[in-house]
């Protein structure tokens, strides 16, 4: 016994019969030509399909629950770096060991040592295996990413010892606009116009902020702090594509079990700058003496702690977002440090530098608005994935139900025959369902 199908509501509100007969003996379909005035799938799909407003506002409040967790993971990140940060000035100038390479190839060993011991614990806490890569997944998925940070640091440090502070900071600011290119040739970020304007107005804001009078030109410091500027934004990418590409693959599924492998890298790389650059100042020092060294071990723990967290939000905020809204974030911690500096202090600001703020404020600004729409458009592909039995647009229906939306009647021009859902195409499927929703 055949059972028709209804379709959808004309615009006069009558419905088409969908064209098809399910027959009890075959299972296949057959077409019909009757018109009739019912209302079953028809009304039901409608009815699935006005639900699409629910949804957006569902994905929405995805949206701003990633976003207040990214707020989260970049306010560690402030309070770590802060903590960091004052440790440093500590040990340097107060304790004594002004060896800044020296200083970070410990505290990237001691990460390497806190990681593996995290994993090795929460395996055991588990139940399961910890996993271990190969070498030449560490040489060549994981080593890159941690060979440009130890670059970054290294010549950064070699370049301060040749230029001043402030031709430093002017070309450091071009840290994003390498870290965007570097984003563009791995395809990690496509490129866009409004995209290449933001980083334009937050680099040469903060070139502009950063600008002073008294500036001395050093060509070889120039490209030494050049080459540690392209070596930070490229860091971030490579970072990026394990945290976001290479995990499964690799097995690194919490960002600690990255850093376990990439903190070595970075102590390996920036061994041979520390030993070339403070070689001397090391063996001259009583800090490492049969006196003094548990204490100096204590305090590169201690700061170990700091920078193992330190570590963890950065990841933490990449894998959620990207290496370019941490190095965004970073900006905006800059800049307010720098405001609460001049705001304390009394230090004077030019009216370029001025402009430069305003420019690198507006900049931030309308990349956070770039970036929120993108994260719904993101968020919208997601729902719908996720809920595949739903449809593609997140309304639930059953193959009868899309026969219904599927198989309105259409005439051929030449021969009058019905079309089938079955012969509608992909792109034609979604003019359809954009049509009624």
């Amino acid at each position: 016994m055949e059972e028709e199908l209804e379709g959808l509501l004309d615009d006069d509100g009558e419905t088409y019969t969908t064209g098809y007969a399910f027959d009890d003996d075959d299972v296949g379909l057959h077409r019909f030509g009757t018109h009739q005035h019912h209302n079953g799938v028809g009304e039901r799909v409608l009815d699935k399909l006005s639900h699409l407003g629910a949804k957006g506002d569902e994905v929405k409040a995805d949206v701003w629950k990633t976003t207040l967790l990214a707020l989260f993971y970049v306010i560690l990140w402030y309070i770590f770096s802060i903590g960091l940060t004052f440790y440093n000035k500590w040990l340097f100038k107060v304790y004594g060991l002004d060896t800044p390479l020296f200083v970070t190839f410990m505290h990237s060993s001691l990460i390497c040592v806190m990681s593996w011991a995290f994993r090795y614990f929460k395996g055991r806490w588990e139940g399961k295996q910890l996993e271990i890569i190969s070498l030449s997944d560490w040489f060549y998925s994981i080593g890159p990413a941690g060979a440009t940070s130890a670059l970054d640091i290294g010549l950064s440090n070699m370049s301060l010892n040749i230029i001043n502070i402030t031709l430093y900071t002017m070309v450091k600011s071009t840290v994003i606009v390498w870290l965007l290119i570097s984003a563009f040739i791995f395809k990690i970020e496509k490129p866009t116009k409004s995209l290449v304007v933001v980083i334009a107005l937050i680099s040469g804001g903060l070139i502009l902020f950063r600008a002073k009078e008294g500036i001395s030109f050093h060509s070889i410091g120039f490209f030494l702090v050049l080459a540690a500027s392209i070596m930070g934004g490229l860091r971030w990418v490579l970072t990026q594509l394990v945290l976001h590409k290479e995990k499964t693959r690799l097995g690194l599924v919490h960002p600690v079990d990255t850093m376990s492998y990439i903190t070595p890298c970075i102590a390996l790389t920036l061994l041979p700058f520390s030993i070339y650059f403070e070689g001397e100042e090391l063996g001259k020092t009583h800090l490492f003496s049969h006196a003094h060294i548990m204490e100096t071990l204590m305090w590169l723990l201690f700061g170990a702690g700091f920078a193992f967290f330190l570590t963890l939000s950065e990841f933490l905020l990449v894998s959620t977002t990207s290496g370019l809204a941490l190095s965004v974030a970073g900006i905006v911690k800059e800049i307010f440090t720098i405001v609460v500096a001049v705001v304390v202090t009394s230090e004077h600001l030019t009216l370029l530098n001025v402009l430069g703020l305003a420019v690198s404020i507006v900049g931030i600004a309308y990349y956070n608005i770039i970036k929120y729409r993108q994260a719904l458009v993101v968020a919208q592909k997601a729902h719908a994935h996720d809920h595949d039995s739903f449809g593609k647009y997140g309304v639930e229906m059953s193959e009868m139900d899309r026969q219904a939306i599927f198989s309105t009647r259409k005439r051929d021009s030449n021969q009058g025959d019905f079309e089938y859902a079955n012969d509608i195409d992909e792109g034609e499927e979604d003019d359809l369902l954009e049509s009624h929703i």
